[in-house]
This record gives structure tokens, C-alpha cells and sequence, in this order.
């Protein structure tokens, strides 16, 4: 579902549709895809298909970040960096 998901974010081979993306992603994730997740949180980050929602992106990311996923620790440091608190009080307990 994630990769049908990625082919409605992107409009690869089907007319783009960031809703239905987000839809797809969404059930992938609550399957446990890390990508999925992934691009959930994204979506979330930039407003992308959803409401934008910093906070549930740093959700998101941290879920797979505690799995050890390196791009969504860096992703959390970054909002961290750029001034969320959310963000900050996650890192805080990676370290």
C-alpha cells in the first residue's frame, strides 16, 4: 500500500492525488511500515494531503526512530534545531 501511496503522491502513472496518498500511507503505517511512517510524517511536516501538524510528524518520526531508523532521528534534530519543543523534549529522550 505504501508504494501505491508513493504513486499517488508523486502522480507516477496515475493522476496525482495527495488525499488518497496520505490515505494509503496511513493504512500502511498502522500495518507498520517504516516507510510508510515515514512519509506520513512527512506529509504531516509540510501539510502535504493532511493539516499541517508538526507535532504529529515528530510523533511519527519518533516511532521509527526508536526502531533505529537514522533519517527520522535527523528529521526530529532538524525541527529540534528549527525550534520545536516537541521536538526538543523527544530528542532529549534518545539521549
Amino acid at each position: 500500500m505504501n508504494n501505491l501511496g508513493t504513486m499517488y503522491f508523486y502522480g507516477n502513472f496515475v493522476q496525482q492525488n495527495f488525499i488518497k496518498s496520505v490515505r494509503l500511507f496511513s493504512l500502511s503505517a498502522r500495518c507498520g511500515n517504516c516507510d510508510a511512517i515515514c512519509n506520513l510524517a512527512t506529509a504531516y511536516k509540510y501539510g502535504i494531503g493532511v493539516d499541517l501538524n508538526v507535532d504529529k510528524a515528530v510523533e511519527l518520526y519518533a516511532r521509527i526512530a526508536k526502531q533505529g531508523d537514522k533519517c527520522a532521528k535527523e528529521s526530529i534534530e532538524k525541527l529540534a534545531i528549527n525550534g520545536n519543543s516537541y521536538a526538543e523534549s523527544v530528542i532529549n529522550e534518545f539521549n
